[in-house]
């Protein structure tokens, strides 16, 4: 206990030249606080099997919490208007900001360029979950091929608190 979150996840795709809308199955393991979620196609349920459901009315305002990935320079201008509205942090890894989106204890999550290993897996447990993922455009990502070579900006969780944040961007 009192590590930094670590975990895996993983997410399989229906065809061989899917978009992110065409995953059938994801799972997510955070081994730190032994939290797990399965994306079953539909929904997205606990390991306990309880569907999960993303709170939908998150006031913004200064104490609403956003984890952003802030590994990259370009991260800390594109979400620097957000840091005077919202309250935002940095966990360091994805699958910490994923658990803290579905365990209700933040409103969202983003990235300038997740990873073509995470974001399929993201995308499917908070659509299934309640929730919308799209990139920075405000555009779902669900309609974005998957290509291993390429990563993805993405902001996801509760839908009014995302839809706050692409309005707050700085975006080029």
């Amino acid at each position: 206990k009192g590590l930094l979150p670590y975990g895996s996840l993983i997410a399989v795709y229906n065809g061989t030249r899917p978009v992110l809308r065409d995953v059938i199955a994801a799972g997510a393991i955070e081994y730190t606080r032994d939290l797990a979620w399965v994306y079953d196609g539909k929904n997205t349920p606990d390991l306990h099997g309880k569907r999960v459901q993303l709170r939908q009315d998150w006031p913004i305002y200064k104490s609403t919490p956003m984890y952003l990935d802030l590994y990259y320079p370009e991260g800390y201008q594109t979400y620097a208007p957000l840091a005077q509205a919202m309250f935002v942090r940095n966990t360091g890894a994805t699958i910490g900001h994923l658990s803290l989106v579905i365990s209700d204890v933040a409103a969202g999550l983003g990235g300038v360029c997740m990873r073509a290993e995470e974001i399929g897996a993201v995308y499917a447990l908070i659509k299934g979950a309640g929730g919308i993922a799209v990139n920075h455009r405000g555009d779902d990502l669900g309609k974005e091929y998957f290509q291993p070579e390429k990563t993805y900006p993405i902001l996801a969780g509760s839908k009014s608190v995302v839809e706050f944040c692409i309005n707050n961007l700085n975006v080029r």
